[in-house]
Order: structure tokens, then C-alpha cells, then sequence
């Protein structure tokens, strides 16, 4: 698949702005979105990304998305 066929954009998840991948390659075409937190890269991996029950989740699956702070130790 050419990288031209990959949408980006981005969402924002906890105040932190964070860069959606649609039609990204894999066993089926997924959507990722990848964000960075305290040092840590997080993937969420939503495959088929056009799958018609999935979609109506994606926005409250984001929108309910927390960010934990551990304590240093």
C-alpha cells in the first residue's frame, strides 16, 4: 500500500494532541493513534479501521481515555 493512501490527522486524548492514522497497513487496513505520555509511546490499534461497529465507538472509547501519573517510587 503506498504511504500517499494514509490519512493523518490528528485528535486530542486527556489535553494531549495526538496524530490518527487511518488506512494504515496491516493484516486488515486499521486506524492507530499513537501519543506520547511521561516518556511512553501508547498505540491504539482499531482494526478494520472501517468496521461499521467499531466506528460508533471510536469517539467514546477517545473522549473516556485517561492518562494515569504513577508515583515515582
Amino acid at each position: 500500500m503506498p504511504v500517499s493512501d494514509i490519512k493523518r490527522s490528528t485528535t486530542n486524548i486527556a489535553g494531549i494532541e495526538e496524530i490518527v492514522l487511518d488506512n494504515a497497513p496491516g493484516q486488515d487496513l486499521m486506524r492507530r493513534v499513537l501519543l506520547v505520555h511521561n516518556g511512553r509511546l501508547y498505540d491504539l490499534t482499531f482494526s478494520p479501521a472501517d468496521h461499521e461497529q467499531v466506528e460508533p465507538f471510536y469517539p467514546s472509547i477517545i473522549a473516556d481515555f485517561k492518562l494515569i501519573d504513577l508515583a515515582q517510587q
